[in-house]
């Protein structure tokens, strides 16, 4: 076979797995249909505007929650500082106007915070000043090095700073940002797709630090509530990860499954193989509807975590081997879908059990080695969205007996 002929048949073989979906006017009709549900203005805006927007007229919201998350070093900011100072491009902000023509900043949470803690103005989410930057020097400009705005800030108080050269402080303040205004007119979805859209993919932030900030900005609340399952301490005690993963917020994530696997439906996940999109999408409606009994769910969690740290502790979603008659290894986030689901879904039945904790622990054991678990692990394989309703469905049927 030639090898033109070759490659024209690997195409088609791949090609034949790809829908041809909807004609061309119909695509044209969609675009143009979303097009109109994004109302977006250009600004430049000086650095004096932001700041008075914010420190004076507190109509740019910069969620200070995001901060722990938004994790710039000294030598991060100071590039940022020095690029304006030099003229140097640096990304539009993208921001979401309410109804009250205020701020919600989309895209460029710590390039503003960076600006506002050189000020001197920036706050914390209690409310209370954050101690003003003190620069370092870079290669183009080495004398940033110790450098602060002004000499307010009582340590700051002997160090040569910006408002010692006016030249340098005007500069500075009269400064432009590009600010991309997402309009009030606009789908008021528009903003969280932009935020999703800007923060994944090539993004450092892990999916769900990107769903956390989602959750603040929709619904404030629910992310609180989430947090505070996070630091359950029968949860924590189950769920033995590195300081890594938790900076990582992964301990966040395993919470936000135990919520959406036992609340989703089929028909709000057959859309993507993505298991990632499914939690975010699922996430956000939970926060839009605010339709989630958050009292009775907290008990559902508490309860299952209690009854697991009580009956395996740290080895709660460790693989259990037979024949050492031990578990041993990390964590795994199949052992988590079958058994805190399948716990959860037949909570009733188990805590009204004689001694629930060494029905847990027997039928943990006896897991590992059995046809189910067998079966299916021949077919987890592939689509993370398989595995989890497989998983999650082996569980609620392997806890109900």
């Amino acid at each position: 076979m030639k090898m033109e002929n070759q490659e024209q048949l690997i195409f088609d073989i791949i090609s034949s797995d790809v829908n041809n979906y909807g004609t061309i006017k119909e695509l044209e009709d969609q675009i143009t249909e979303e097009r109109k549900e994004m109302k977006t203005e250009t600004l430049d805006i000086t650095i004096s505007e932001l700041l008075n927007m914010y420190s004076n007229r507190k109509v740019i919201d910069i969620h200070p929650e995001f901060q722990r998350l938004f994790r710039w070093s000294m030598t991060q900011k100071t590039k940022l500082i020095e690029s304006i100072l030099l003229g140097i491009p640096i990304p539009p902000l993208f921001v979401a106007e309410d109804e009250r023509t205020a701020w919600d900043v989309i895209d460029g949470v710590q390039r503003l915070s960076t600006i506002f803690e050189f000020l001197g103005v920036l706050r914390d989410d209690e409310e209370k000043i954050i101690s003003p930057s003190i620069l370092v020097g870079t290669e183009k400009l080495p004398s940033l090095e110790g450098k602060v705005w002004d000499n307010d800030h009582p340590p700051h108080k002997h160090r040569f700073s910006f408002q010692q050269g006016i030249g340098i402080a005007n500069r500075f303040l009269n400064s432009k940002l590009k600010v991309i205004v997402v309009g009030n007119e606009s789908n008021p979805k528009a903003k969280y797709d932009i935020f999703d859209r800007l923060n994944t993919g090539g993004s450092k932030l892990t999916h769900q630090e990107v769903r956390n900030c989602l959750a603040i900005m929709i619904n404030r609340e629910f992310y609180v509530w989430l947090r505070n399952l996070s630091m359950n301490p029968d949860f924590m005690s189950c769920l033995p990860i590195s300081q890594k993963a938790k900076n990582e917020q992964n301990n966040l994530e395993y919470v936000l499954r135990f919520v959406v696997y036992r609340h989703i439906k089929k028909d709000e996940y057959s859309f993507t193989d993505d298991i990632h999109e499914v939690l975010t999408k699922k996430m956000r409606d939970i926060c839009s509807e605010n339709s989630l009994d958050l009292i009775k769910e907290k008990e559902i969690f508490d309860k299952t975590f209690e009854l697991l740290n009580n009956a395996l502790g740290e080895s709660a979603f460790k693989k259990y081997y037979n024949e050492e008659q031990r578990f041993k290894g990390q964590v795994m986030l199949s052992s988590f879908e079958i058994i805190a689901i399948g716990i959860a879904e037949n909570l009733d039945k188990i805590i009204n059990m004689d001694i629930p904790t060494e029905y847990i622990l027997t039928k943990v054991t006896d897991l590992y080695d059995s046809s189910d678990y067998s079966e299916a692990q021949k077919t987890i394989s592939g689509r993370a969205v398989t595995r989890f309703t497989t998983l999650t469905d082996l569980g609620k049927k392997y806890f109900s007996y």
